[in-house]
């Protein structure tokens, strides 16, 4: 153990008070000169001192506080309450969109039939157009599908996009 001098606190002190070395004995001054646990305490205690002017701190009243803390318990207690609306909601949307594929499921076969029934008659009436209208027939329904499932998507985010603005 590293034995203490008696008087590196008195030291310490006099350069927390501004009172070193100017306002101290000769003989402390010499002291210090030949004691390293002195000189150490001067030079902890002026960094420490030195790092105490240049921080400026601000503490606020104790209304802004009060205000702060008001405003807080407020904001979570909005979020607390909105929490089941959001569960709602994004339960609501995926019944949604699995309506939304149901309906377009179940219209695939008929729209299939319109298409083959649209390209006959075009077909018919101009022969030129066959190459376009034979693509357009051996389009898979799904692809069919999935763009209608990426317009009504398109459309929904308009739509919430229109709605969040007001």
């Amino acid at each position: 153990m590293v034995p203490e001098c008696r008087r590196e606190f008195e030291v310490a002190a006099l350069v927390r008070a501004g009172r070193w070395p100017a306002a101290c004995e000769p003989d402390l001054r010499a002291h210090v000169e030949g004691c390293a646990e002195c000189r150490e305490a001067v030079t902890i205690a002026e960094l420490l001192l030195e790092a105490d002017r240049g921080a400026e701190v601000h503490v606020p009243s104790a209304a802004q506080m009060w205000w702060r803390l008001a405003v807080r318990a407020r904001l979570e207690r909005e979020q607390a309450a909105a929490r089941p609306v959001v569960w709602l909601q994004g339960i609501a949307a995926a019944c949604g969109v699995g309506v939304v594929l149901t309906v377009l499921g179940q219209l695939g076969p008929v729209l299939g039939g319109a298409a083959a029934l649209v390209a006959h008659r075009v077909t018919a009436s101009v022969p030129a157009a066959l190459p376009a209208v034979d693509l357009a027939v051996r389009v898979p329904s799904f692809v069919v599908l999935a763009g209608a499932l990426v317009l009504v998507a398109l459309a929904s985010t308009a739509v919430y996009l229109w709605v969040a603005d007001e």
